[in-house]
């Protein structure tokens, strides 16, 4: 009987030991499948942030200074509801070198608030935390979805029957000149 047990554990010990691994070129997908990847030479954007209510995030970016946002450049992140403080990590195609970026803070309508903390941009020469108090100094409020509570440090969202879904920010001019002269003095 004892051996019968161990040939068991044994064999359930080997199949659930055994590992698939999956080899996909597109850096973004592997950093969806593995969020702990660092890319080689890559530009990271890292928002710390309170999230409630599982939700999905989208950065899009331009390698200039126009608002010409598109799906092509569009780096999309599936967030999990949770009542602490998170990292939601975006990991750029190591050729690119973005310069402006909208930051869509989710689609789920019954979030009521978000709260960052920080959000961090480096690559592999330069880095640049901007933390909760200096936020509105590197980005903007797209549109009146959402409001600043600068008591509470809160982006609270507005909700109107007929606007809009979109909680957004948008880099300004002092974001984008910062990162303007990481490439020129690359």
């Amino acid at each position: 009987m004892r051996l019968k047990i161990n040939i068991l554990l044994l064999l359930v010990l080997s199949f659930f030991s055994c590992k698939k691994e999956v080899h996909i070129d597109d850096d973004r997908f592997r950093t969806w499948l593995n969020p702990d990847v660092e890319i080689e030479k890559g530009f990271t954007l890292i928002l710390k942030t309170l999230v409630i209510k599982d939700d999905v995030f989208k950065v899009y970016y331009t390698e200039n200074d126009s608002i010409g946002f598109n799906e092509k450049n569009t780096i999309k992140s599936k967030v999990k509801g949770r009542n602490e403080v998170q990292d939601i990590t975006f990991y750029f195609p190591k050729e690119k070198q973005p310069i402006k970026f909208r930051i869509d803070l989710g689609s789920n309508k019954k979030q009521e608030f978000f709260k960052i903390q920080s959000i961090k941009l480096k690559n592999p020469k330069n880095s640049l935390i901007i933390h909760q108090d200096s936020l509105l100094n590197y980005v903007e409020i797209l549109n009146k979805s959402l409001s600043y509570d600068s008591i509470n440090n809160y982006f609270k969202v507005i909700k109107k029957p007929n606007r809009k879904y979109l909680p957004a920010l948008i880099s300004n001019k002092r974001l984008t000149q910062e990162l303007v002269n990481w490439y020129e003095n690359h």
